[in-house]
C-alpha cells in the first residue's frame, strides 16, 4: 500500500468504516457478519506510520450465494472506480479464489477470499474481506 503524509487517526478509521460499508452494499447479501471493527496496524516504522485495517466477512448463506456475490463484486467495484490489482487462487491446501482491488480516490485497497468448505476447509463457506488503508504519517 501506498505511503502518504500526516492524516488523524480517527479520520482514516471512518473513511475505512465507510470504504467497508459501500463493500459490503455492492456485494448485496444478507448473511451474518462478522463484528470486530477497523484496527489500527504499523506500516514501516511503527512509531511513525500507521495504516487502518478492517477484517470482516460474511456467512451463514448457502455457498452458491457467496459465489455470485463474489462475482458481483469482479462486475460492479470496477464500475465505482476500483481496479483490480490481483486475482487468483490462494496458496492453501484449499486453493480458495480470491480478488484484491484498489481505489486511487479512497486510498483503499481490499482482498476479498471466497471460502469453499471442502475436506481441505472444514471452516464455514464465507466471503472474508480485507480492507486496508493507505499508510500514513502518524506525526
Amino acid at each position: 500500500m501506498k505511503k502518504f503524509g500526516y492524516r488523524p487517526k480517527g479520520e482514516v478509521t471512518e473513511q475505512t468504516k465507510r470504504v467497508s460499508s459501500k463493500l459490503y452494499g455492492a456485494v448485496n447479501i444478507k448473511g451474518k457478519t462478522t463484528r470486530p471493527g477497523p484496527y489500527s496496524a504499523a506500516c514501516d516504522d511503527p512509531d511513525e506510520t500507521f495504516q487502518i485495517r478492517h477484517s470482516w466477512s460474511i456467512y451463514g448463506v448457502p455457498f452458491a450465494t457467496l459465489e455470485k456475490g463474489f462475482y458481483r463484486l469482479r462486475d460492479k467495484l470496477p464500475e465505482e472506480g476500483w481496479k483490480i490489482a490481483r486475482q487468483g487462487r490462494e496458496k492453501s491446501k484449499a486453493h480458495d479464489r480470491y480478488v484484491e482491488y484498489e481505489h486511487d480516490n479512497y486510498k483503499h485497497g481490499v482482498r476479498v477470499i471466497l471460502f469453499e468448505r471442502t475436506e481441505e476447509s472444514p471452516n464455514p463457506a464465507g466471503l472474508h474481506f480485507d480492507v486496508a488503508s493507505a499508510c500514513y504519517s502518524s506525526k
